[in-house]
């Protein structure tokens, strides 16, 4: 009996010890950062416009987010160095963009990340939208 008392106290403790708590959201930085290869990017407004379109990418073409705010874009053989800077742990800016409104990331997943920039175009919204895959 004494046994049986003394496995339930030890069953009971480790029970106690683990417990179901949610993960932490990720980070803005542990969302982005790293080597990204650029697969599309769609302009489009909201309602659809005649001069929607897809740009398709090379394979070589990415994006690379560093954590001192680099960007590098690399597109057609040629590299750009830009700075990027957080807003929240869902947007940032890029400095070479010349606008006031943030990228939004829709996905950021370990293997793919979207984000999308909107403007506004004759009162009309403009979306451009970024599909990268991890290499």
């Amino acid at each position: 009996m004494k046994n049986l008392i003394l496995c339930l106290f030890v069953l009971l403790g480790m029970l106690a010890g683990t417990s179901c708590k949610k993960d932490k959201p990720l980070t803005l930085e542990q969302k982005i950062l790293g080597k990204w290869t650029w697969k599309s990017t769609e302009h489009f407004h909201i309602p659809a416009g005649a001069n929607d379109y897809t740009t398709n990418y090379l394979a070589g073409d990415y994006w690379e987010f560093k954590a001192d705010g680099q960007l590098t874009v690399f597109v057609s053989n040629l590299g750009y160095l830009n700075n990027w800077y957080k807003v929240n742990d869902n947007s940032f800016y890029i400095d070479v963009v010349g606008s006031n409104n943030p990228f939004e990331i829709n996905v950021a997943s370990a293997n793919q990340l979207v984000v999308q920039w909107q403007v506004m175009d004759n009162g009309i919204p403009n979306i451009t939208r970024h599909t990268f895959s991890k290499p």
